[in-house]
Order: C-alpha cells, then sequence, then structure tokens
C-alpha cells in the first residue's frame, strides 16, 4: 500500500463514495461507548443478523490513538473462543461534516473506521451481578470467564481491563469477553506515565506505558499496576487473574449499597485480603481459598489461568442445566462433566 502500512494511513478522498455500512446494514439503536469509539446494534440486510457495530472517527492527527486502535484490531482478529466476543470485520469510509453557517460554512472530511463484531443481547456480567445469582451460576459464569482468560493468554495477550462491565452475556447466558481496548501482548512493560510504543513497529505491542488509572478501573486493577513504583517493570498475565478475584467476589457476594460495594473491595484489596464479617468463610470455604489466592500481592503466589482451570477447589463442569441428549434423554439437573451419569426422565 503506497500510503503507509495500514489502511488507517489511507486519504479520505482515496476512500469511496459509497458507504458500506449504510447499503449492507440497518441500524437498530445505540448500545454505548467502548474504548475510542461508539457501539450500536446494527442488523445485516443479507444475512438478517444482528452485530454490534464500533464506530471510530479517526483523527489522522492522533498517532497515539490510531497505534492503540490498531492494537486493539489486531488483537480481536486473533481471538477465536466459544467466550470470547467474535470478530468479524472492519473496513474504513470516508465520511463529511458541515461546520459553521452562512458563507463561511464548509465541509470537513474525516475517516470513520467501522469494526463488526458478534452482538451479545446488550447485557453484560454486571447486569447480573446486581440482578443476583446462585452460588451454581457463580461457579458456572467463573469458569467460562477463566477459560476464555486461559485462552487470550495461551494466545499472548493480556486484558488489562477486565471487569463485569466489559463481560457481557449472549443469549444463552454464556460469558463473551469483550472491549479490547487496553490489551498488549504478553510481558509487557507498564508505565502509569502515559501510552508510548518503543517499538518503531505499530502492530507489535510488545512494550506499552499505562495511563494511570485509564488502565482498568481502580477497583479491578493489580496491585503492582496501581502502586506505581518500579516505573518501566514488566508485568504479565496475573494482572488479568487479579481483576478476576475481585469479579469472582462479586458473584459470591451481594451489596446492598454502592458504596458498601466501594468499601468492602477496598478492604479485599488490603494484603490481608480482608473479607466482610458475613461472608461465610465456611460454607463458601473454596470461593474464599480462591479469591484470597487471586488477590495476593505477590505475582509469584497468584495463579495462572491454567494453573487454576487444574485446581481440585475449582468444581467439575457444569454442563447445561437443560439439555438435549442425542438419545433424547432430558436432564433437570447439572450434569457433572466426566462425574456420575444424571437420572432419567422422560420427554
Amino acid at each position: 500500500m503506497i500510503y503507509g502500512t495500514s489502511p488507517l494511513d489511507v486519504p479520505v478522498s482515496n476512500l469511496s463514495a459509497v458507504s458500506r455500512y449504510e447499503a449492507d446494514f440497518e441500524e437498530i439503536e445505540f448500545l454505548g461507548k467502548g474504548g475510542f469509539g461508539e457501539v450500536v446494534k446494527a442488523r445485516n440486510k443479507l444475512d438478517g443478523r444482528f452485530y454490534a457495530i464500533k464506530k471510530v472517527k479517526l483523527d489522522p492527527m492522533d498517532i497515539e490513538e490510531n497505534r492503540s486502535i490498531r492494537r486493539e484490531i489486531t488483537t480481536l482478529s486473533r481471538l477465536h473462543h466459544q467466550y470470547v466476543v467474535r470478530y468479524y470485520t472492519s473496513w474504513i469510509e470516508g465520511a463529511e461534516s458541515n461546520r459553521g453557517s452562512g458563507s463561511r460554512s464548509h465541509d470537513r472530511q474525516y475517516r470513520v473506521l467501522y469494526i463488526q463484531m458478534e452482538y451479545c443481547e446488550n447485557k453484560t456480567l454486571r447486569d447480573a451481578i446486581e440482578e443476583g445469582v446462585d452460588d451454581i451460576e457463580a461457579w458456572r459464569l467463573f469458569r467460562q470467564i477463566l477459560e476464555g482468560l486461559a485462552y487470550i493468554h495461551n494466545e499472548g495477550m493480556i486484558h488489562r481491563d477486565l471487569k463485569p462491565s466489559n463481560i457481557f452475556l449472549d443469549a444463552n447466558g454464556d460469558v463473551k469477553i469483550g472491549d479490547f481496548g487496553l490489551a498488549v501482548l504478553s510481558q509487557a512493560g507498564l508505565d502509569r506515565a502515559r501510552w508510548n510504543d518503543d517499538d518503531d513497529d505499530d502492530d507489535d505491542c510488545s512494550v506499552a506505558n499505562i495511563h494511570g488509572a485509564g488502565v482498568g478501573t481502580a477497583l479491578y486493577v493489580s496491585p503492582e499496576v496501581a502502586s506505581g513504583q518500579d516505573t518501566g517493570m514488566r508485568y504479565n498475565h496475573k494482572v488479568d487473574m487479579y481483576s478476576l478475584g475481585i469479579i469472582f467476589f462479586e458473584l459470591c457476594y451481594r451489596f446492598s449499597t454502592a458504596m458498601e460495594r466501594i468499601t468492602v473491595i477496598r478492604k479485599l484489596r488490603t494484603p490481608e485480603v480482608e473479607f466482610p464479617a458475613d461472608f461465610s468463610l465456611t460454607t463458601k470455604a473454596n470461593q474464599a481459598d480462591i479469591i484470597k489466592r487471586l488477590l495476593n500481592h505477590s505475582t509469584r503466589d497468584r495463579p495462572s489461568s491454567m494453573q487454576l482451570l487444574q485446581d481440585k477447589a475449582l468444581p467439575p463442569k457444569l454442563a447445561s442445566q437443560w439439555m438435549q441428549c442425542n438419545s433424547g434423554i432430558q436432564l433437570t439437573m447439572p450434569l457433572l462433566v466426566g462425574g456420575c451419569l444424571p437420572a432419567r426422565v422422560h420427554p
């Protein structure tokens, strides 16, 4: 490509005047704002399916933001897993905005990046937590997040912004980890000062710096990132595991107010990992054990996603509460994969 190493470098004048987005999609509703852009629900006119379309207005002068956008696209395009939001494709279109009025009015051309992704019914794990989940559902969701993270980490990536609002639930109630706007490759050197790629290759984000609280939400970010000590130290996937510990606690404990949530989680984030008095350490011993290990301030002692998947404290994987077997037998109780056969009932 004569204009640079990426479609982001193509001048507006060289983009097609025909809008692919307007030709192929019917916009249904606004869903919200994510990393670097707004997200809408749109129906594809050809296949009739709904998709989440992220629209990012590009500023050719903002080199740092364009690098971050490329980072997200590169990350999304590499990930294919049942518990990770699916990326389909992306493209760039030219657009015009009318600025001013009267004789001074003029059109200003700019570019819009469209990212077509899986649509997840606009429900997040935050919604599920606020509605409340029982112990079985909490374990099921936790395992799905863990399996998704294990895949992401195995691909050599770190999410860095794992929190309930970035974890979506599909029509079946299954987890879809999304919003990879802050994701980087593993062993990234992180600095609180600002974003900065030390490598000349824009798509190789093996070294990146953090902009303080901009990386993750304060309640979920790991201590080694939040402290800001040892500028330039290299972190790994254990930063996501700490965030997972906070998320799992929220799945296991119901808060009365928003202020209580902040107070309790702040105590939980201390080196002692202080649980609230009404959190039963006996009936929820396995949950407490996993949470304490995930929230360990020592990254060396904090388990990895693969280690935790093989841990005895994690219950056997549950199949769907209602599922049809090949023989037509319907299950009315959760099936322990690899465990005892369930009781049969007539369909």
